[in-house]
């Protein structure tokens, strides 16, 4: 019994540790341009720490029209107020939005109209722990289910073991004297 706790154990406790990976399913193919946007986010004399103050850059891959995008969203600590920057896979610029930004009648700014046709955004890098990798091939079991794989086939071997120890120990006879 003891040895059946310590699989059970080591089973949940792999499976929860692996199956949450730090990755991203990469829809854009060549991204060398990104790169250097990465580099600059994580070199400490373009975007320091200031006063307790955390850079909080993040880069999200993110579905516009049809297409796929990437998104820096800016989280500096030197400029208070800054936008973010929408790029096509070739790094070609598209909008921006957030930020600073004056309409003389009022109305949204046009990167802020834009940028609710952002869909299933999904983060690529973060300041804190720099790029995803690229996730595993989706047709390959993951820990988890290699997991309940395994701890089925424990319990069904423990269970015909069981069975077939106690079936010689019933007494199937019918007893007519009565």
């Amino acid at each position: 019994m003891k040895l059946l706790s310590t699989i059970l154990f080591l089973v949940f406790t792999c499976s929860s540790a692996f199956s949450q990976l730090n990755c991203a399913n990469y829809q854009c193919e060549q991204l060398g341009w990104l790169d250097q946007i990465m580099f600059d986010l994580l070199d400490p004399n373009n975007n320091p720490s200031i006063g307790g103050c955390v850079p909080r850059d993040v880069i999200t891959q993110c579905d516009y029209k049809g297409q796929s995008v990437i998104v820096v969203r800016g989280g500096s600590c030197i400029i208070a107020d800054q936008g973010n920057q929408v790029y096509d896979c070739a790094g070609n610029f598209i909008f921006g939005f957030g930020g600073f930004c004056i309409t003389f009648d009022g109305s949204p700014c046009p990167g802020d109209i834009e940028a609710t046709f952002l869909e299933e955004c999904e983060v690529i890098f973060t300041y804190s722990d720099g790029p995803a990798a690229q996730c595993p091939d989706t047709n390959i079991p993951t820990m988890s289910e290699w997991g309940l794989i395994a701890l089925s086939l424990l319990i069904l071997i423990v269970s015909v073991v069981f069975l077939s120890r106690s079936e010689g120990s019933l007494d199937y006879s019918v007893d007519y004297k009565k």
